[in-house]
């Protein structure tokens, strides 16, 4: 069984985090994928009210992403902002600096269209969501492995439920469009 959860984490991309946008900001700093994301997500003048359902604060790293992200989704559930301007205008002031620093995040011209901006947000943020179940089934693959060198069926049972449950979540996100 654990021989295939690792094929199953082979499959959707492996687990090596969230560090594999190769981008840099205005600064020439490093840009991870979840602080691109959130650049995007600010930059659009509308709310992807989608994403905000799919993608939750624990799928981020980061941990200032993730409280970023988390008081966003507040905010959207709270006040249903009609645009992100509203959104900034929400926060606290102590993630002014972190706002700053996503505005200076290179993003292409090209997601000035709404449209591109929007698929954009939303693919980069179903990724984000993917590789957050894999580092999930990741987890569930070493403790599998630990059941099953201890033979103790009943956690094994209980995994493998686990497993196949978080899997078909990851089904269903890579049919999300």
């Amino acid at each position: 069984m654990a021989q295939a959860v690792e094929k199953k984490m082979g499959d959707i991309g492996g687990t090596e985090g969230q560090r594999d946008i190769a981008g840099k900001d205005r600064e020439g700093q490093n840009t991870t994928m979840e602080d691109y994301f959130l650049a995007l997500f600010l930059a659009g003048d509308r709310i992807i009210a989608e994403i905000a359902k799919i993608l939750e604060p624990e799928d981020f790293l980061g941990e200032r992403q993730r409280l970023f992200w988390g008081k966003i989704r507040d905010i959207i559930n709270r006040l249903q902002p009609k645009n992100t301007a509203k959104i900034i205008g929400s926060l606290p002031k102590d993630f002014n600096d972190f706002v700053d620093q996503l505005s200076l995040i290179n993003i292409s011209p090209a997601f000035s269209e709404e449209e591109l901006w929007a698929q954009e947000t939303f693919q980069v943020g179903r990724r984000i969501k993917r590789k957050s179940l894999a580092r999930q089934l990741l987890q569930i693959s070493d403790s599998l492995k630990e059941a099953q060198r201890k033979k103790d069926n009943d956690k094994i049972l209980m995994l493998t439920t686990k497993f196949n449950k978080l899997s078909e979540k990851l089904r269903e996100v890579r049919e999300i469009t």
